[in-house]
């Protein structure tokens, strides 16, 4: 599980983003699957930034299911924007860039 809590004090290691426009139930499964592969990783010092690019369904009840996982919302700008967008409210020293449908291995940190 990601370490990344309000009230730590200490940056993450690792800031991983991952923009996303999902747009259908097969993309909210991949979501879902990128998330739960975030989560095993062997490395916790991590903050997981999940960047919704305005998708037109809800993603909330998927990344719901991962309590340290922040979500921030904007306007479709494309995935470039929705990176930097993370990357401006990340505070990690590091940067891991995913797409919503990619795989983390759990060493991968």
């Amino acid at each position: 599980m990601a370490s990344y809590r309000e009230a730590d004090v200490n940056a993450p290691l690792v800031s991983i983003v991952i923009p996303c426009f999902v747009t259908t139930p097969a993309q909210q499964a991949l979501l879902d699957e990128t998330l739960r592969t975030v989560q095993a990783q062997s490395l916790t010092e991590y903050e997981v930034i999940v960047v919704d690019d305005g998708s037109p369904t809800d993603i909330g009840a998927i990344v719901s299911r991962y309590p340290d996982t922040r979500t921030l919302r904007q306007a479709n700008g494309g995935s470039a924007v929705a990176r930097n967008t993370g990357i401006a409210n990340s505070r990690g020293e590091n940067f891991v860039f995913l797409d919503a449908d990619d795989h983390l291995l759990p060493p991968a940190l």
